[in-house]
């Protein structure tokens, strides 16, 4: 008697539309919902109109298991983590995040996100490493950046750390 009473309980909660396939959904959408805000917050920083900050991004990212925090790789005291899983930002392929921010009290709030080398600081930086060849990730940073601005501009190069990659980068010197 008690098993088919939680039998047409179950049934009932299935049918009236509450079921469990309706509940798996609403993790999915404010999984994506998340990842629109984290793409915006990315594009923003890379369009480079005043000082990136990049512990945000970082600390979603490694929160989301997307990267590894413990697991930091650097150049000239910028802080990059690989990705653990295929990743994108608006269709454009992510390899790495990498960033310095020149901001003290970011520094001493998230000291794990900061390897420093000697000598000069380097600037604000916030950058994405992309497998796109670097005529694509240009292509890209212009569609959904915009022109760089006069003093604080994104630039594609090659990246300095992982070889045949490409870096999307915007590093400020000042603010604007």
């Amino acid at each position: 008697m008690r098993r088919t009473a939680v039998f047409i309980a179950l049934f009932l909660l299935a049918s009236s539309g509450l079921g469990l396939a309706q509940t798996r959904t609403r993790p999915d959408q404010a999984r994506a919902a998340d990842w629109q805000a984290l793409e915006s917050h990315v594009v923003r920083q890379l369009a480079c109109r005043g000082q990136p900050a990049f512990a945000s991004a970082v600390l979603y990212l490694g929160r989301r298991s997307v990267i590894g925090i413990d697991r930091k790789e650097g150049y000239d005291s910028i802080t990059c983590w690989r990705t653990t899983r295929p990743t994108s930002i608006r269709g454009l392929p992510v390899h790495a995040v990498c960033g310095y921010d020149n901001d003290q009290l970011t520094q001493l709030l998230h000291p794990q996100l900061f390897s420093r080398a000697r000598g000069t600081a380097p600037p604000s930086t916030f950058a994405i490493v992309t497998s796109a060849p670097a005529a694509t990730a240009q292509a890209w940073a212009t569609q959904n950046l915009g022109e760089p601005a006069p003093r604080s501009r994104w630039i594609v190069e090659a990246s300095p750390l992982y070889s045949g990659y490409s870096e999307l980068r915007c590093a400020t010197s000042g603010a604007d």
